[in-house]
């Protein structure tokens, strides 16, 4: 399992979307290798883990994460917080398609003057490192790891030495674009199968990467350059082009493969790789809260259920607390944000929380008739385990008389229908039934026309968060975004869509999903306006 080019450039991403304008709260170094960095941005907190561990270096937001600090913070750690403690994150890139990550910080000196520092996470086995340098002039004021004469006659990294990139490795950017003619002569230059050709020819791409490239142009791994036909070559060219024009447009598709007959995880990319046959595929992507709604209206009526939740959208991101504690009512405004659809969770029926569960399970499964849809645990234990502002809407519902049950109970329910693996297929058959009016491919009617008209209306007004007015506008298909990346949406009386791209903007809807709903609503006229 690697972290190549790929994955550095899809985590890079990530973290610009969701931490860049965040303030640095804290600085601790656990271990001798790694930082952990606090930060805070659009009212939530992250936890951002740096690692230049020789074995596993790594970048990424932890969900958990539990290492105790040193009695005596490290010096490194006190330089760190004596420089970018309280400071703003200004950008998050990857440096060319190298392991490189680089995070800008503006923050305030002794003096009171404003100044711009940068970290460079090298993510390269046993010489990894961070980096802290001056922005203007590129001088290292320090790093986790020196690297003086006697360690490295090539490349040195010291305080007060300017910072230079390690040496340019003599491959091609697959990123800035490579013709045809000098694909084909590279790979036939290339003494060795094309597989090993395309990573050690081409710069970011892993053995992995290349085998996927080979699988889905249907050439052998271990065949040679040499002897493939110019049309094989072509259409191999054609995959590599397309794989990395979604790269370099930010489109991802996160996945994690699983030998589930020894419970391991084999490999990991941020593309999907889909030669590994026969294995099961992890997508983090789950759009639930408009198929709760729907049964807790076949529950419960409609008045009981829009008595404990609005209908109205909220101007504020999803899992915001502050209008549960300001409006008149105290109750959520709509059932498709996380407040709303905890308190549509406590109203499913059933004799105890893994009944309900149960029931709503069985509902997913009829109305998307998909009889495998199932949770995956893994992620259900991470939500239910770090979701504590969704705890907090939780019992300050119960506080208000919105939940009239077991508050943990309902909790668990919307921790595990948020867990429920789906795919685009799923979405567009859900999509589908609310198209259809409630009805099943069967014809059996499973809901009717009434709720699916309020469900379709919902998605319409608060389906795609603080977007939906301007989504409306621009595509005017009733849809519910989630922020695993997928986006389920409702052409009433003729389809149903479902799409997905894990790359978010930062309002929580998928960047390439809206782009998509758009440009289809244009050339198909889909609009319901």
């Amino acid at each position: 399992m690697a972290l190549d080019g790929l994955v550095v450039r899809s985590i890079a991403h990530e973290l610009n979307t969701k931490l860049v304008g965040g303030k640095i709260d804290r600085v601790h170094q656990p271990e001798n290798d790694e930082i952990l960095l606090y930060v805070r941005n659009n009212r939530e907190n992250f936890k951002v883990v740096l690692s230049s561990s020789s074995s596993n270096p790594r970048v990424y937001i932890a969900n958990k994460y539990n290492k105790e600090n040193p009695l005596k913070a490290p010096m490194f750690c006190m330089l760190l917080r004596k420089h970018l403690q309280g400071g703003i994150i200004t950008d998050i890139t990857q440096v060319g398609f190298e392991r490189i990550i680089k995070i800008s910080i503006e923050s305030y000196d002794e003096l009171k003057d404003k100044s711009t520092k940068n970290i460079y996470v090298e993510i390269m086995g046993r010489h990894s490192n961070i980096i802290l340098t001056h922005d203007k002039d590129s001088t290292i004021i320090d790093s986790i790891k020196r690297v003086p004469p006697s360690v490295s006659r090539a490349r040195q990294i010291l305080p007060a030495m300017t910072y230079e990139l390690p040496p340019a490795q003599d491959k091609i950017d697959p990123v800035k674009g490579c013709s045809l003619k000098s694909f084909i002569n590279t790979l036939r230059e290339f003494d060795g199968s094309v597989f090993k050709g395309i990573y050690s020819k081409f710069l970011g791409i892993s053995p992995t990467v290349a085998k996927e490239i080979c699988y889905r142009a249907e050439i052998d791994f271990n065949v040679k350059a040499e002897d493939l036909s110019r049309d094989d070559l072509s259409q191999l060219y054609r995959t590599f082009s397309d794989i990395f024009t979604k790269v370099k447009n930010n489109e991802f598709s996160p996945c994690i493969v699983v030998n589930e007959k020894v419970d391991k995880v084999v490999d990991f990319n941020c593309i999907d790789l889909t030669f590994y046959e026969g294995f099961k595929f992890i997508h983090d992507e789950s759009i639930s809260k408009i198929v709760a709604l729907m049964l807790a209206i076949l529950d419960n009526g409609e008045e009981y259920v829009f008595s404990k939740v609005g209908m109205e959208p909220t101007g504020d991101p999803f899992n915001s607390i502050t209008k549960l504690e300001t409006s008149r009512e105290k109750k959520p405004y709509n059932p498709l944000i996380n407040a709303g659809a905890i308190a549509v969770s406590s109203m499913i029926k059933g004799k105890d929380a893994r009944d309900k569960f149960e029931r709503l399970l069985d509902f997913f499964k009829k109305i998307s008739e998909d009889e495998t849809l199932d949770v995956n645990y893994k992620i259900y234990c991470g939500e239910s385990e770090t979701e504590n502002r969704n705890r907090a809407m939780g019992y300050f519902l119960k506080g208000e008389g919105i939940i009239e049950g077991n508050v943990e109970d309902a909790l668990d329910i919307y921790f595990k229908q948020c867990s429920i693996e789906v795919t685009a297929k799923t979405l567009a058959k859900i999509g589908l039934f609310l198209a259809n009016n409630g009805k099943l491919s069967t014809g059996e009617t499973v809901i009717t026309p009434k709720i699916a008209t309020i469900v379709k209306t919902l998605m319409v007004t608060c389906g795609m968060y603080d977007s939906s007015g301007e989504f409306a506008v621009r595509a005017g298909i009733p849809s519910k975004s989630g922020v695993g990346g997928g986006i389920l949406s409702v052409v009433p009386g003729k389809m149903g869509i479902g799409v997905y791209g894990p790359s978010l903007d930062k309002k929580g809807n998928s960047i390439a999903g809206v782009a998509l709903l758009e440009d289809l609503s244009t050339e198909l006229n889909l609009t319901i306006f």
